[in-house]
């Protein structure tokens, strides 16, 4: 009976050493694809075999550490690239800022303002204090404002906008940026509608630039004013929206590269004390 019992356990550990040499075989072979794929330039293949071995073979523990080590290079290269790439297209985008930054005023009250805003001067609020407009500014960091503007005879506590061309519209949130005033029996009201959440209208008038049919409404709690667009604002609009874009390009690859450079350090770092 004892040599029966004695033969079985020999036959299991038999067999658990079996399976941990094919577990080593295998953690090996996913190990040796990794590496292959990681000197090819195929980071995709080489993360998946990593992931394999640290899903399949966790019991393997030289070639789970061998694997950590090459994913931290992987980490680098992949970083290092990242900031190569940013690097120029930063130094191109740049470049193309520059280029069409003359065509818009820079206002910043260094008093009381972080961040400048870039306007067009035609809307300037001191040139057009007789009528109902829209006019835009966009701040350094791309972000852009539409501001509507009522002059009349009463209020009407306007809120939002509508831009429409008699058969499509786009139509903003309520904001609750806005202040009235009354000079001389004229009452005043301004409204500031921030772009961020609500990008439609200003990208419906910019993609309606040159149409000369777009009609600006006021929409107020129970009055409403139209006036129609002219072709000054629709593209001062349209081009304070296209510098708007290029910014807030500008603004996401520094973070890009920002993000590189910190990443790079940390497995940089990581390594060296391995």
């Amino acid at each position: 009976m004892n040599n029966r019992l004695f033969a079985v356990a020999a036959m299991m550990l038999t067999l658990a050493f079996a399976g941990c040499r094919n577990e080593a075989r295998q953690a090996a072979l996913c190990y040796e694809t990794a590496v292959q794929a990681f000197e090819s330039g195929d980071y995709v293949l080489a993360r998946q075999n990593i992931d394999s071995i640290r899903i399949l073979y966790p019991k393997v523990i030289d070639v789970r550490r061998n694997a950590l080590t090459l994913e931290q290079k992987i980490d680098a290269e992949e970083s290092a690239r990242t900031i190569a790439y940013e690097d120029s297209f930063l130094i191109e985008a740049r470049k193309g800022l520059e280029s069409v930054l003359s065509g818009y005023k820079f206002e910043k009250d260094e008093r009381y303002q972080d961040i400048g805003n870039y306007v067009i001067p035609s809307q300037n609020p001191e040139n057009n204090l007789s009528r109902s407009y829209l006019r835009a500014q966009v701040d350094e960091k791309g972000r852009l404002t539409l501001i509507s503007t009522y002059t009349g005879s009463q209020y009407i506590h306007h809120k939002a906008i509508r831009v429409s061309d008699g058969e499509v519209f786009m139509e903003s949130m309520p904001s609750d940026d806005s202040y009235e005033y009354k000079d001389l029996g004229v009452c005043y009201e301004k409204c500031n509608i921030h772009m961020e959440s609500d990008p439609g209208v200003v990208s419906f008038i910019a993609m309606n630039k040159d149409n000369d049919r777009l009609v600006l409404t006021l929409v107020g709690g129970t009055k409403e004013t139209k006036v129609r667009m002219t072709e000054a604002d629709r593209k001062a609009i349209a081009s304070l929206y296209e510098l708007s874009q290029m910014l807030l390009s500008i603004d996401e690859h520094q973070k890009m590269l920002d993000e590189a450079k910190r990443r790079l350090q940390f497995v940089t770092s990581k390594m060296s004390l391995e």
